[in-house]
């Protein structure tokens, strides 16, 4: 009975595809995450870019251009907030941002 070989291959399969199936579907999931983040930031170093350029850009200008860049990375951010810092004496902009991530695998 122990010399009985008929069918391991199929026992190796059945105990190996789920820890396969688990890491791919990590990778997978991480792989978007990564891609969504980088998305999110070059689009709010766009509008970023576009403040420099132009010093006298109100809040509501800024959550505008914020909206364009978001609108050219297929992006609907659910929250978009600009606050105005002052450190040192010097004024400063700071863009946020919260794109909800939903998983394509569910669990």
């Amino acid at each position: 009975l122990f010399r009985d070989t008929h069918g391991v291959a199929a026992l190796e399969f059945a105990l190996a595809m789920p820890i396969l199936l688990i890491v791919f579907t990590l990778l997978l999931e991480g792989g978007r995450m990564y891609w969504m983040r980088n998305s999110m930031q070059h689009a709010l170093d766009m509008a970023g870019r576009a403040v420099m350029m132009s010093a006298t850009m109100t809040d509501e200008q800024i959550l505008a251009e914020m909206s364009t860049q978001f609108t050219a990375m297929n992006f609907t951010p659910s929250a978009t907030t600009v606050d105005t810092l002052t450190i040192g004496g010097v004024t400063y902009k700071r863009m946020n941002a919260t794109v909800p991530f939903t998983t394509v695998v569910m669990y």
